[in-house]
């Protein structure tokens, strides 16, 4: 538990743990409620700070200091509720191309241009003397030893994966970010007050 030294009504010292010693007695945390009331150190009693509240300023009692929480600041709940849909967004994505270096990612666009320039190619007869240049396919093709119309078809399937996964989750993030704009504007105009747009915000979740 912490404690806090109290003089005159106003906090001197703490919150903090009791000292071991303190003004030469020893053994202070070992020293029984009254006795460390009457050197004024005062019990802190703490209300849990829930996910949007902060702790409010100590308020001094006859036998305690109490810290209650309060709400934070409305910017801040916005803010935050900006940060949390990023980050949420950013780790979805992130848990789209798991187990992908990023070095090859950087390659992706790449490697998807190549294979629709040789699937256009392909598709017009796939003559020799118009084929496109696919350095990058080619080389990953022989790598691995496939044909490279079997790398093309992998880089064609991969590519739409993740087209429509980042496609919905980018999408979402959007459409949250939005709904921030929204109530934000609805504030601005008087439309709401700060307590159903305070409400409105904490109510926006990934």
């Amino acid at each position: 538990m912490q404690y806090a030294r109290v003089q005159n009504g106003e906090i001197v010292d703490g919150p903090r743990e009791l000292p071991a010693s303190w003004r030469n007695i020893i053994g202070v945390p070992n020293l029984p409620a009254a006795r460390l009331a009457g050197l004024g150190w005062l019990p802190v009693e703490h209300e849990p700070v829930g996910a949007y509240q902060r702790p409010a300023a100590p308020v001094v009692t006859a036998d305690r200091v109490h810290i209650s929480a309060e709400p934070i600041p409305l910017s801040e709940l916005e803010q935050r509720k900006r940060y949390e849909i990023d980050d949420a967004c950013t780790a979805a994505l992130n848990a789209a191309t798991a187990g992908t270096p990023a070095a090859e990612i950087d390659t992706w666009s790449t490697q998807v241009a190549e294979a629709a320039a040789w699937r256009s190619w392909k598709s017009k007869g796939g003559l020799s003397i118009n084929k496109p240049s696919t350095p990058l396919l080619t080389r990953l093709a022989a790598a691995r030893g496939l044909p490279i119309a079997d790398l093309v078809a992998r880089v064609e399937a991969r590519a739409a994966v993740f087209t429509t996964q980042a496609g919905d989750l980018i999408g979402r993030r959007q459409a949250k970010a939005d709904q921030i704009n929204a109530v934000r504007a609805s504030l601005d105009s008087g439309a709401i007050d700060p307590s159903t747009a305070r409400a409105r915000f904490e109510a926006i979740t990934w």
